[in-house]
């Protein structure tokens, strides 16, 4: 009976530990990356299962530790807390990267549909996020400066974000402005340069 309610414990180890890990890949930033509406209902789902799950446990220890005086297990709640500490730390970093600090962020508006951010970072990658109305994709990739021009090295930029970034940039820095050198590209103005 020890062997059975053991394993039983575990596959519940094992079930909050998978939650937990589906939970925290949809908000890890971490290569390209998209997210909207759905993500945002997935993730409750999964926090609504891990409290129940941790609230049915709970209510199942107390009751066996008022009626046979066993331990409580407090794993489980370990477990989940773990679980969204690191949630919470993550949603809550000022940068998408939280392991390096912005260079530059800007911004662009192509329709009220449609805009773009662009965050430059310290070591040399940036993230170009393509915004909808639901949903949003980030793009992420290399950038050099030379001259003055910003050079964003990532390939099929252009189609991946509908045309709202290209990869060659004139940076105005009076104007607080980077220039598409391609025509048919929003200007991007620059609301934070470090």
């Amino acid at each position: 009976m020890a062997s059975i309610l053991g394993m039983k414990k575990n596959i519940l180890y094992g079930i909050l530990i998978v939650l937990g890990v589906f939970l925290l890949i949809q908000i890890i930033p971490i290569g390209d990356y998209c997210g909207g509406l759905m993500n945002f209902l997935i993730s409750i789902v999964i926090l609504v299962l891990i409290m129940l799950i941790v609230l049915i446990t709970s209510i199942n220890e107390i009751y066996r530790y008022i009626k046979n005086k066993t331990k409580f297990d407090f794993i489980p709640i370990i477990i989940s807390f773990s679980i969204l500490i690191i949630f919470y730390l993550i949603m809550e970093t000022e940068s998408d990267k939280f392991w390096t600090s912005e260079k530059l962020n800007g911004i662009t508006i192509s329709t009220a549909a449609k805009s773009g951010t662009l965050k430059l970072y310290n070591n040399g990658s940036f993230a170009a996020k393509y915004n909808q109305a639901d949903f949003s994709c980030t793009y992420q990739g290399d950038y050099r400066i030379s001259n003055d021009t910003l050079y964003l090295d990532r390939n099929e930029l252009e189609s991946l974000t509908e045309n709202i970034f290209t990869t060659k940039y004139s940076i105005n820095k009076k104007d607080s402005l980077l220039q598409p050198i391609k025509k048919g590209f929003e200007v991007i103005n620059i609301y934070k340069l470090n």
